[in-house]
C-alpha cells in the first residue's frame, strides 16, 4: 500500500505535465495559422468588420436628408447631407443619390474597383479616385447603385490606389451632376 501512494503524486505531477504541453502545442498552431494568413482573408475580415457598421445612423440619416427619391441634386439654399462611409445600405433601394463628400471624408478608407466599386468601399475615397471630389475640397456627388459585378479591377488614379476584389453583391459608379 505504501508504494501505491508515493505513485500517486508522479501521476499527478505527470498529468499537469502532459495538460500543459497540450496547451502550449494549441497556442503555437495557433500562432502558424495566424502567420499563414493571406490578405485576402485580411480583406474579408476587414469587410465583416464594415459590415457591421454599414448600419449605421450616418448612413439612414444621409438616405433620408438626401431624399429618397436619390435622383435630385440640391436645390438652391438646400443643405446636402454628407454621403454615407459606403453604399451597402442602399442596395437593393434607389437607383441614384446625390450627397456632399467632405475632405476629411476622403482621406481614409479602402475602396476596391475602379468604376464600379465595390458598395463597401468608401464613397469620398472612390470619388477622389474617380475625379468628381478632391481631397482638398471635397465635392457634391452623385452615386449609381448598381447590382454586383463577377470582378473588380484596382487601379490608380488622382492619387489614390484601390485594389482588385473578386465577385461581390451590389456596387455604386459616380454619375455626372446635372447643373
Amino acid at each position: 500500500m505504501k508504494a501505491v501512494r508515493s505513485i500517486a503524486p508522479l501521476a499527478v505531477l505527470a498529468t499537469l505535465a502532459l495538460l500543459a504541453g497540450c496547451s502550449d502545442g494549441s497556442s503555437a498552431r495557433a500562432d502558424d495559422e495566424e502567420d499563414r494568413s493571406s490578405e485576402r482573408a485580411d480583406d474579408d475580415e476587414d469587410r465583416a468588420d464594415r459590415g457591421s457598421q454599414d448600419r449605421s445612423s450616418e448612413a439612414d440619416d444621409a438616405g433620408k436628408t438626401a431624399g429618397q427619391g436619390g435622383s435630385e441634386s440640391a436645390g438652391a439654399g438646400d443643405v446636402l447631407a454628407p454621403c454615407p462611409t459606403n453604399a451597402i445600405t442602399l442596395r437593393g433601394g434607389r437607383s441614384t443619390m446625390t450627397c456632399d463628400c467632405s475632405a476629411q471624408a476622403s482621406q481614409a478608407g479602402s475602396v476596391w474597383g475602379s468604376g464600379p466599386y465595390t458598395d463597401d468601399s468608401n464613397i469620398c475615397r472612390a470619388a477622389v479616385h474617380a475625379g468628381v471630389a478632391t481631397p482638398q475640397a471635397g465635392g457634391e456627388v452623385r452615386l449609381s447603385i448598381l447590382p454586383g459585378q463577377s470582378a473588380y479591377q484596382g487601379s490608380t488614379m488622382n492619387g489614390i490606389s484601390t485594389s482588385n476584389y473578386g465577385a461581390w453583391a451590389g456596387s455604386f459608379d459616380f454619375e455626372p451632376i446635372d447643373e
